[in-house]
């Protein structure tokens, strides 16, 4: 027996909530769904142009786009609170679609050259240098560390019956960036430092990101609660096919 039919046996649950849940996203419209969309893809390409801007803090070394991609882990959380998991999923895969134009308009630009404006090429050539290298590193790590992060926090968030935002948060999001962080920083510093430093780095952003989801889980949270307010959305996903490759 599964864990939704022993929560609807005890009457914990209706004996309709597959039907409702199963439906509920795809019937509705969420006025403010598409801004947070917005929101999420504009920190997910905020963190491209600053993924080789490497800063020191202390002893510790972290690539500034630590701060803008995590975000992007927060507001998956909140989605699929929120929504549900099928629509995080759908950001998911739909971002990364987002980030090959992104990527292929600023390789495309960055190696046009105009006798005129060779500054700005030269302004943006490390970028464009590597930009595909990023893209094909978020390719593969993006979607395993940002579903690993969803499907934890929605299944946690049947096991404990919705409560607990904020420890589900942290620790959702915790497991999606060890996963990420270890994967990604190694495809896109091997052989760029030194192994030394890319432990420290690998080390520094697991640390620093686990930081900044800690701070941010209290307003995260308050957002969480007005949108739930606001939009009248409380999904659970009881019955939903957690496959990651299925988007309608």
């Amino acid at each position: 027996m599964t864990l939704e039919q022993v929560l609807i046996e005890k009457r914990i649950l209706p004996k309709n909530i597959f039907e409702t849940c199963d439906t509920q996203s795809r019937n509705r419209e969420y006025p403010l769904f598409p801004l947070i969309c917005m929101i999420f893809l504009t920190m997910d390409l905020l963190s491209y142009l600053y993924v080789y801007y490497i800063i020191g803090i202390f002893h510790f070394i972290v690539s500034c786009s630590v701060f803008f991609f995590t975000t992007t882990y927060i507001i998956s959380d909140i989605i699929v609170e929120v929504y549900g998991y099928s629509c995080a999923r759908r950001i998911i895969w739909f971002s990364l679609i987002c980030e090959g134009i992104f990527s292929a308009c600023i390789y495309i630009l960055g190696n046009v050259h105009f006798n005129n404006i060779e500054f700005n090429n030269q302004a943006n050539s490390i970028l464009s240098k590597n930009i595909f290298r990023i893209f094909l590193t978020s390719l593969i790590t993006t979607p395993v560390g940002d579903f690993v992060n969803s499907f934890a926090i929605s299944r946690w968030k049947i096991l404990l019956n919705g409560k607990y935002f904020i420890l589900r948060s942290i620790f959702a999001t915790s497991l999606g960036i060890i996963v990420y962080c270890l994967l990604t920083q190694t495809m896109l510093f091997y052989g760029i430092l030194s192994f030394k430093h890319l432990a420290l780095l690998i080390g520094s952003s697991i640390m620093f990101k686990i930081l900044f989801v800690t701070i941010c889980a209290i307003p995260a949270t308050l957002i969480m609660f007005f949108l739930k307010k606001f939009e009248k959305s409380d999904p659970y996903d009881f019955g939903i096919n957690y496959n990651p490759f299925k988007l309608i």
